[in-house]
């Protein structure tokens, strides 16, 4: 009887502490997986910041008006351009272009 007592204990005592290591193992994968989430958030908070500021940048307005009058070559609209809306809604007037709708 004292012989199936201690095999019984130590079956016990074994398979707890088998479920001791598992779980251990499974913390510690838990602890890495952790790690690694909060190196891709510090990753990805410093690009954020970097587009931020690269975003900034890009947006200042003196530097988009030099881009303005480099690449769009525009000029204040001369009175022959400028067409009333009475003028615009009415169909019997004829267009500046000279070509009617049809």
């Amino acid at each position: 009887m004292r012989r199936v007592f201690l095999l019984g204990a130590m079956f016990a005592f074994s398979f707890f502490g088998a479920c001791v290591f598992h779980i251990k193992y499974q913390v510690s994968q838990t602890a890495d997986a952790l790690k690694s989430l909060a190196w891709k958030k510090e990753a990805i908070r410093e690009n954020l910041q970097l587009l931020r500021a690269e975003w900034a940048h890009l947006n200042e307005p003196s530097r988009l008006e030099a881009l303005a009058q480099k690449y769009l070559p525009l000029s204040p609209a001369t009175v022959g351009q400028v067409k009333s809306l009475k003028a615009s809604m009415d169909p019997s007037m004829p267009s500046s272009s000279g070509a009617t709708d049809g």
